[in-house]
């Protein structure tokens, strides 16, 4: 093992370390289908859930490189069209595109004017398109500044843009009626209920919602597989193109895909590529995938258990750009007022083999409305021989791997939680130098990392640490008091050894 120590300025402390280990395994957190693609260039580091409402799960994805140098955070929602809860509209202004009311609006605002006007709760959001209307045609025509691109239908209501089906436009969203309206008939067998489709297909007639969005990311070739729209660019699609990205799709079950790609913001997150953002949608399962408008227009609201709905990803632009018209999931879901489901958290993803870990529950009702948790709740360990769990307090017997811990109501699952148990092979500090005043209490930074991508979560039992000059101050745990009064030398060299191997 070796150790390495660094000087320390002015009533300060330095704290750095290295530490050699046995080689570890990977373990990789159970997000998407890293396999559905044969790109290996990204790594899962961390994921988080949250039911939003019955049939609506958001997703927060954190992926890099093996390099570390290539972060990127991807915000996404799923929505289980068969449920009958549930419904994905076209946003706007108003709603409704009327001649003389053209504009523009946020995301989140179309959202919560969508509830004001009835629409239901609105539990996600994204932008969809924007035209900048500056040239000829809008110049020559101010009065349509605004119009949505394309075409776009709210509950059988029809606008199409004063240029045509296909201004700005390449691909549509459609979710069609289960029951037509007219005439009463049932949707035909062999016509799903959701299609991304080009936008020049003409019209069925059982379209009850669709929104127009810019172009191809995936579609299925002859046998049904999905294919990049990208693949030539697969060389350079991890080097260029970064940006902010709202992105759709369809899945093979029928599911609605909506992603956003934080950007823009590197090293927070570097955004996607054309290539990257078809490659994560395949891995999510879609079998179509269409761009949106991304940069400063990519913005994604969702209604977490427990929250107002709220702008929940990094704005490229700092806030909210106001854009044209947006996808808005809705909820229909009653609000009822009693527990249905626990949303389960922990610190970190990772945490050392026999560490204990206290997880956090919040309980709402179906539609995210928190509520109290009874007090006949269970909490269960889904993986045998891993420790035990009493109260939300997980205690590892030491052994590697990932486990799961879940909330039982009369039997039944309402809310789960994996972590990943691994030693780290890396201690390093979030920075080189902390300055204590007298008589004050400042955490070590230290950093326990695996691969150099997986932060660990470590505790004062995990390492070992020590100071070279003790009338600085004393450790205390992961924390360091400085001396109440400052003596001659008042630097000191502070070493950090993991306790394991």
């Amino acid at each position: 093992m070796e150790k390495a120590q660094k000087k320390l300025l002015a009533m300060s402390l330095v704290v750095f370390m290295l530490v050699t280990l046995m080689p570890i395994g990977v373990f990789a957190a159970p997000v998407y289908n890293a396999e559905a693609t044969t790109d290996t260039y990204y790594k899962v580091i961390s994921q988080k859930n949250w039911e939003l409402a019955p049939g609506v799960e958001e997703t927060e994805i954190v992926l890099n490189n093996s390099e570390g140098s290539k972060r990127q955070v991807v915000h996404t929602v799923k929505v289980d069209m068969n449920n009958p809860y549930t419904k994905v509209i076209p946003g706007y202004k108003g709603m409704i595109p009327t001649p003389g009311n053209y504009g523009t609006e946020s995301t989140s605002t179309q959202a919560k004017n969508a509830e004001k006007l009835g629409y239901g709760n609105v539990v996600a959001a994204t932008n969809a398109m924007l035209s900048w209307y500056n040239n000829a045609y809008y110049l020559a025509n101010p009065h349509l500044i605004g119009e949505p691109l394309g075409y776009s239908i709210l509950d059988g209501y029809y606008y199409e843009n004063s240029q045509g089906q296909a201004s700005g436009a390449n691909t549509t969203l459609v979710i069609n009626y289960d029951v037509h309206p007219e005439t009463g008939e049932t949707r035909p067998a062999d016509m799903p209920k959701v299609v991304l489709r080009d936008i020049k297909e003409p019209l069925t007639g059982w379209e009850q919602n669709a929104i127009s969005t810019w172009g191809w990311l995936v579609k299925p070739d002859a046998n049904g597989v999905p294919v990049n729209q990208y693949q030539s660019q697969a060389s350079s699609g991890h080097t260029t193109g970064h940006e902010s990205r709202t992105f759709v799709g369809v899945t093979a079950n029928g599911e609605i895909i909506l992603s956003v790609s934080d950007g823009r913001q590197a090293p927070y997150s570097a955004g996607f590529s054309m290539y990257e953002m078809a490659d994560y949608m395949i891995k999510m399962g879609c079998v179509y995938a269409a761009n949106c408008d991304g940069g400063g227009s990519t913005t994604f609201v969702s209604e977490r258990p427990g929250e107002e709905l709220k702008v929940n990803c990094s704005l490229s632009d700092g806030g909210e750009r106001p854009t044209t018209n947006t996808l808005l999931v809705v909820s229909t879901a009653p609000a009822s007022g009693v527990f249905e489901r626990a949303s389960l958290s922990s610190e970190y993803d990772y945490y050392t083999p026999g560490s204990t870990v206290e997880f956090t529950a919040l309980g709402t009702d179906a539609i995210g409305t928190e509520v109290a948790i009874p007090s006949d709740v269970e909490w269960v360990l889904k993986e045998e021989g891993m420790g035990t769990i009493e109260g939300g307090v997980f205690v590892s017997n030491g052994t590697e791997g990932t486990v799961t811990a879940q909330m039982l109501h009369n039997g039944n699952v309402v809310g789960e939680r994996t972590i990943t148990l691994a030693l780290p092979d890396a201690l390093t500090f979030s920075q080189p130098v902390v300055t204590i005043p007298n008589g004050q209490k400042a955490k070590i930074p230290v950093k326990a990392t695996l691969e150099g991508l997986y932060e660990i979560g470590i505790s004062s039992e995990d390492v070992t640490i020590t100071s070279d000059n003790d009338a600085v101050g004393t450790v205390d745990g992961l924390y360091f008091i400085g001396a109440a009064i400052t003596p001659d030398n008042n630097s000191s060299n502070v070493t950090v050894t993991l306790n394991a191997n």
